[in-house]
């Protein structure tokens, strides 16, 4: 299986949404040799998500596309958003491969299943980050997104939004939310 990393530094983090495909979610669904698209992070309840899919939704001529974005900017105790330097920004790219290849490349290949990996730097809060997955999700033409809830407090919610909440309302593909 082979894996590929993108980087796409030139994207904004304020992407349009593009029409990519005619095709409804239905119809991207029902199809052979789907593509289904799986954002993770370095936590359990993504990697419950991915075996959970793979258990009830993958079959055989699938192929999965495994997604980390990689944060421009984070949120600082004073609301400030500070840029990491590129150096930060490359060591945060590399733990983010030694991460997928540990937590998720060792599943999908144990279990023979075709994947690409897509590392994606950008955004910095849940819409941006929101917007690059159902960007990748438009560009990949997944049939679904499968995401977990990573589950937030009310307050933490409302102050920073939530990148589930985005993709559920914006992507074109279906969205299933693992919670755990």
């Amino acid at each position: 299986m082979q894996s590929v990393a993108e980087e796409n530094p030139a994207l904004s983090p304020r992407l349009q949404r593009t029409v990519t495909s005619p095709r409804t979610s239905a119809e991207r669904a029902q199809r052979r040799n789907r593509n289904l698209l799986v954002p993770v992070d370095d936590a359990d309840d993504c990697e419950l998500a991915l075996k959970w899919m793979l258990e009830n939704i993958y079959r055989e001529g699938d192929t999965v596309y495994l997604l980390h974005v990689v944060p421009y900017a984070q949120a600082a105790y004073s609301g400030v958003f500070l840029a990491p330097s590129p150096h930060e920004q490359d060591t945060m790219v590399e733990q983010a491969r030694a991460f997928m290849h540990e937590r998720y490349i060792k599943i999908l290949s144990a279990k023979q299943v075709p994947y690409h990996v897509i590392i994606q730097k950008g955004g910095g809060d849940a819409d941006s980050i929101g917007q690059l997955i159902c960007h990748k999700s438009d560009e990949v033409d997944s049939a679904v997104v499968a995401m977990a809830s990573h589950t937030k407090g009310r307050i933490a919610r409302y102050v920073v939004g939530s990148t589930t909440q985005f993709c559920v309302r914006h992507c074109r593909a279906t969205v299933l939310v693992m919670h755990e």
